[in-house]
């Protein structure tokens, strides 16, 4: 069960994606609640019964997704919240050769392991060294599922 803490945090999770996507009139448009002002309901703190629909959580962050710099807002703290981090599944095109794609997750791993390692090396790790190693290491986990798309795309098997 969330805590009212987490149910806040969800609110104003809801608030930017939903603002991100347009505003409330514009996510009436694209989910199946035409109320408009049922999306107020649901970034209201004092409305503690009030949630985004799963469905409704999913239209909204497709929309967001479709435009440049989009992300998953809703999705992502659902998953965040229950203890996963959300990666998207790279699209690969089935010409990709299965050989760069192991290059380049062998050379992302690499780069990744490298830098966590420089950053351990004074037994302090600042918060920028965190985030570019999380960065490096989201872009090896990236290469890896490139290179797993890669092998079942021309395999014929998912």
């Amino acid at each position: 069960m969330l805590t009212r803490l987490q149910r806040d945090e969800l609110k104003g999770i809801a608030d930017i994606a939903f603002k991100r996507a347009g505003g409330n009139l514009a996510c009436s448009t694209i989910s199946r609640i035409d109320r408009v002002a049922t999306f107020s309901d649901y970034v209201n703190l004092e409305i503690e019964n009030r949630a985004v629909p799963l469905d409704v959580a999913i239209d909204v962050d497709a929309y967001n997704l479709s435009r440049p710099g989009g992300r998953a807002w809703l999705i992502e703290a659902a998953a965040r919240f229950l203890g996963f981090e959300l990666v998207r599944r790279p699209s690969v095109n089935a010409q990709s050769a299965q050989v760069e794609g192991l290059i380049q997750s062998a050379k992302e791993s690499a780069e990744a392991i490298s830098a966590g390692w420089a950053a351990l090396a004074d037994h302090v790790v600042t918060p920028a060294e965190r985030a570019d190693i999380n960065r490096q290491f989201d872009e090896a986990v990236v290469a890896f599922l490139e290179a797993k798309a890669a092998f079942n795309a021309e395999g014929g098997e998912e």
